[in-house]
């Protein structure tokens, strides 16, 4: 006998995934990852992990996902700050919550230091003050259009509704999704009036920007 549901009875159905941790949680190299949790499908997870997004992904225990990690930074950028990549597995079930994974860099005190130091003397001029900068923090918001590396950050190029380019740098926070390397994600946030991308031979270029980013926030697609 077919079994009829009336509207509010509760129907059982299969939990989202969930994360529990990533395996390393940072790296300044190509690495081998590990996503601990529960709920994942043997077969068909997608895994977005900030930069792209890995399809049909398995977990023979449904408790365990692996797969390689490629950084996305060229070789030769070495930022001044760990970038931040957030994992999310999707499977037929529904969306995980966030986990955390950091990229690291080769740091160089005489190189590193002296071009954050004159990436905040650009931006923090005498017009540009705290006090102006705390009245005047430019809103933005549209798709990614790209993200471009430069010596003191990533410049990110953002369409309208809300256009500009905006540096992510050392003072930026990042929030949820987390997908500030993959074009096409919406984008939200505010940002410090002026800033500048550092780039070509020994940083010396300077390349102006709308403004650098204090706080943004992306969507997941």
């Amino acid at each position: 006998m077919n079994e009829i549901y009336k509207c509010g009875d509760n129907i059982a159905s299969a939990p989202s995934p969930i994360i529990l941790g990533v395996d390393p949680v940072s790296s300044s190299v190509n690495t081998k990852i590990t996503i601990s949790g529960s709920n994942f499908s043997q077969k068909d997870n997608t895994v977005y992990i900030g930069y792209d997004v890995l399809t049909g992904l398995e977990s023979s225990n449904g408790k365990t996902i692996t797969f390689d990690f490629v950084s996305p930074v060229p070789k030769n950028i070495n930022l001044p700050f760990s970038l931040p990549f957030g994992f999310y597995v999707k499977n037929k079930n529904g969306l995980s919550n966030e986990g955390m994974f950091n990229l690291t860099f080769k740091k160089s005190l005489t190189d590193n230091v002296s071009i954050f130091l004159k990436h905040l003397a650009n931006y923090f001029r005498p017009s540009e003050s705290h006090a102006a900068a705390a009245v005047l923090f430019i809103p933005f918001g549209g798709k990614l259009i790209d993200a471009t590396y430069c010596c003191n950050g990533l410049r990110l190029s953002v369409s309208p509704p809300r256009p500009g380019t905006y540096m992510f740098t050392a003072v930026s926070e990042l929030y949820a999704y987390y997908q500030i390397l993959r074009p096409g994600v919406w984008v939200l946030g505010d940002a410090f009036p002026g800033g500048v991308c550092q780039t070509g031979a020994y940083c010396a270029t300077s390349i102006p920007t709308t403004g650098t980013i204090r706080q943004i926030g992306t969507s997941l697609i």
